[in-house]
């Protein structure tokens, strides 16, 4: 009788998945930042105006630029520090991994409105989840593993318990392996090292068991030597000449790929450095979100349209101060903190804020079930599949497209709550 029960609801899972109007799922994959960083006083979202220190004391949040000229630490040990065992006041005690000096309390601040316009544009157009979390509680090399495996390790069948957890020195993909910091699931001890090649099972495998297409768009400086490059970490991948055709450089060729309908199932978009949101660069503060506004544009102005939803996301929390308490612990270094989501597709609800609990592995979930390719049994197994952002029984909408942000010179400080580098607001 179970195995009877079992096959009916796999046939009408498989029924719904090929009645879904959604065939195409494009994940645009950001870096370091939180919620209440990039959405701060977003109507109807769940944001604040101070936070506390690790003595108690309230701190007002400021706002700064979006591309401000220091890089707030985010490692394992500063993610630990600013939980503060879940009081979430330990941001005073941030550092900075490079850039100018910052002033006092620099962790807690959120970009100013002018420059994320596009991201607020985008999210009004779409929905926008304010409970959403990274998987993780560490730096970059980690953030850009989750999306695509919904973890970070096992580092080698020898250590099925430690993860990825510090970015790699001295190499960072296959091609060129570095070595970095592995965090053990049950102790949160950083007691192991890895090397920047693994072994594991990703979203694509799944893909392509299932004869589903996927591609990963990156530019060619990145996808052989950077940390951004996920699939250059996956040694079965990497080495594997026709998965490895999957990885298409520039990143500007998914707009040929969308204007010609040729999306593939399940796309992921890397853009360069300069376009990350990455904080410490001397760079426009316009040039991420007029980097995600075209690639949003590019796809919802063409013939892809109807039958996609775009998401944008990022890779980790990046140091930045928020206030909401990841609602459970997994283990030591599962989940981490509340970091941007929006999607925007004919079949989203539009204008809706989500306050359901969302992880990065609930992509993964929503991935996995549009396309019945079963589960990788990792982050995505226990998060949810995004359902209550979408009605793929609305009438399609049409996509609005969102405007570019006029350039501005870098670190541009026009906020009267500005505070310029290198000068204590004491």
């Amino acid at each position: 009788m179970l195995a009877l029960i079992s096959a009916v609801v796999a046939l009408f899972g498989t029924l719904a998945t090929a009645a879904s109007p959604i065939t195409h799922v494009v994940i645009v994959l950001q870096e370091n930042r939180t919620f209440e960083n990039i959405f701060h006083a977003y109507p109807g979202a769940a944001t604040v105006n101070s936070g506390l220190d690790h003595l108690g004391n309230t701190v007002p949040l400021i706002e700064v630029p979006l591309m401000t000229p220091w890089d707030p630490a985010h490692s394992y040990a500063k993610w630990v520090a600013e939980y503060d065992s879940g009081k979430m006041d330990g941001f005073d005690l941030s550092t900075t991994d490079f850039g100018t000096a910052p002033p006092t309390d620099f962790a807690y601040a959120y970009a100013r409105r002018a420059d994320v316009q596009p991201y607020w544009d985008l999210a009004a157009e779409g929905a926008l989840a304010d409970e959403f979390f990274a998987d993780h509680r560490s730096q970059s090399f980690a953030g850009h593993q989750f999306p695509i495996a919904g973890a970070s390790g096992p580092i080698d069948a020898a250590d099925p318990d430690y993860y990825a957890s510090g970015n790699p020195s001295g190499g960072q993909t296959c091609d060129k392996p570095g070595t970095g910091a592995a965090i053990n699931l049950q102790t949160g001890k950083e007691d192991k090292k890895y090397t920047s090649c693994f072994d594991y099972k990703t979203l694509a495998d799944l893909l392509t068991a299932k004869k589903k297409s996927w591609a990963f768009y990156i530019d060619a400086a990145s996808a052989t030597t950077s940390y951004v490059s996920s699939f250059a970490v996956i040694k079965h991948i990497r080495s594997d000449a026709a998965q490895w055709s999957n990885v298409r450089s520039p990143a500007t060729s998914i707009f040929a790929d969308a204007k010609a309908n040729k999306l593939p199932s399940v796309s992921w978009v890397i853009g360069a450095f300069a376009n990350s949101d990455h904080p410490g660069q001397t760079v426009p503060s316009s040039n991420g979100p007029n980097w995600v506004a075209s690639v949003f544009n590019a796809i919802g102005e063409s013939p892809s349209w109807g039958s996609t939803v775009v998401i944008l996301t990022y890779d980790d929390w990046g140091g930045w101060f928020d206030e909401v308490k990841p609602p459970v612990q997994f283990n030591a270094f599962e989940p981490g903190f509340r970091v941007p989501f929006v999607a925007v597709s004919p079949y989203a609800k539009r204008g809706y804020i989500s306050h359901d609990v969302h992880y990065m592995g609930s992509i993964l979930h929503y991935v996995e079930t549009l396309f019945a390719l079963g589960s990788l049994g990792t982050s995505d197994a226990r998060s949810d599949d995004l359902s209550d952002i979408f009605d793929t029984t609305q009438k399609p909408l049409p996509y609005v497209p969102v405007t570019p942000e006029a350039v501005a010179s870098p670190q541009a400080a026009t906020s009267p709550d500005y505070v310029p580098p290198g000068l204590d607001p004491d």
